[in-house]
């Protein structure tokens, strides 16, 4: 399923305007609602920002989407931008949570303000000696501490401001502020703050946004911390459909040394519930599908709600009924075309070779009198 999906990124800067369109592709029978179009912008080293565009992908389908980032306060440069794309909790193209897999331009910008003036070392920067966005495990509500390694470029005077955010920082927002600190560092300077705080208690993943800013609130780096809830639980990832009805994911625990989670996963809508038993091991996914399109879906795991969402289906219904439509047009005119040539060409091989069935036939009539003439001479001698 999920190499079906193209993503093709196009990008230039027009002074000091960044602007650019994405085209997302599908050559299959699927539609995925809920759907992001995640885009980073980095500066060498610093991620200053990133843009995020709700999208729906139909069947069959191209689409082409717009975007923009004003770069009028940041200095000259190497920009990358980088695209991704991820429904819910399923990464369709790329993997925007860790920074891996996405479709990049690199561009020169030359530019004149003076951001970023100050960088998150990411090499050094650790949630419980752990760097990597996969995440280390953490038992639920332990005190953990993270270390913040910073660097200045420029005399920088600021604050560094930690949001934890449930699964992600981007495409979900659920974030709350947890830490924030004033920060004064002089140009050429190096410094690591040791911070602790309290680990969630609920099951699941998450994500520490880490956000230096200046007085005026400018961004100046961006970078995140992942950290897992060490547990043992099947995972809700993402509702899709097809012509035939709806199919949900679920995975298995996120750490891989737990091992299997089982449970049931209840599909709830309006006159509709159906249960399913799902065990699943870390790092596979079950699909629990059924023949039936619903608009609004409410998904229980172990009769825990863990979320609902109305999908408007229109759009796709009336994708699926030209898909159709255009399919049999197709068969019809191939049917009509085969039949007509059939009889072009039938009509061709008569006029080719009557001529040449007459000659055999006088040659063949001619060949018999010449043996019965022969027969009876040798009968009457």
């Amino acid at each position: 399923m999920l190499d079906v999906i193209g993503l093709f990124l196009n990008a230039s800067i027009v002074g000091s305007i960044l602007i650019g369109n994405i085209t997302v592709t599908q050559l299959a029978p699927y539609y995925f609602p809920n759907c992001n179009i995640i885009i980073y912008y980095w500066l060498d080293n610093n991620l200053i920002g990133y843009t995020k565009i709700p999208i729906e992908i139909l069947p069959y389908s191209i689409e082409t989407h717009p975007f923009s980032f004003n770069l009028q306060k940041y200095k000259s440069g190497e920009l990358k931008v980088e695209a991704h794309l991820s429904c819910e909790r399923l990464s369709l193209y790329g993997n925007h949570i860790a920074f891996q897999g996405g479709k990049e331009i690199l561009l020169t910008y030359n530019g004149v303000g003076n951001i970023p003036k100050i960088v998150i070392d990411k090499e050094n920067t650790r949630i419980v000696g752990a760097k990597a966005q996969a995440g280390p495990a953490i038992e639920p509500g332990k005190n953990v501490y993270m270390d913040i390694a910073l660097e200045a470029f420029d005399d920088f005077e600021g604050k560094l401001i930690i949001n934890l955010c449930r699964w992600d920082n981007v495409i979900y927002r659920n974030c709350e502020k947890v830490y924030e600190k004033d920060i004064k560092l002089f140009s050429g300077e190096e410094k690591i703050y040791r911070i602790y705080v309290t680990f969630p208690e609920e099951c699941d993943a998450y994500n520490y946004e880490l956000i230096l800013v200046d007085k005026e609130n400018n961004i100046h780096d961006i970078w995140t911390l992942r950290g897992i809830t060490r547990c043992l639980e099947i995972h809700y990832v993402y509702t899709y459909f097809t012509s035939e009805g709806y199919s949900v994911i679920v995975t298995g625990p996120y750490d891989p040394n737990w091992g299997e989670a089982s449970g049931n996963v209840k599909v709830v809508s309006n006159n509709y519930s159906k249960t399913f038993y799902a065990s699943v091991y870390t790092n596979e996914i079950s699909e629990l599908k059924d023949n039936v399109l619903l608009k609004n879906i409410c998904i229980y795991i172990n009769d825990k709600l863990i979320t609902c969402n109305n999908y408007n289906l229109t759009k796709f219904e009336n994708k699926v009924k030209e898909i159709e439509e255009t399919i049999s047009k197709y068969i019809n005119e191939t049917v009509n075309v085969t039949i007509e040539n059939i009889t072009v060409i039938e009509e061709e091989i008569k006029e080719v070779t009557y001529p040449y069935f007459i000659i055999l036939l006088a040659i063949l009539v001619f060949s018999i009198l010449i043996g019965i003439i022969i027969l009876a001479k040798k009968i009457k001698s």
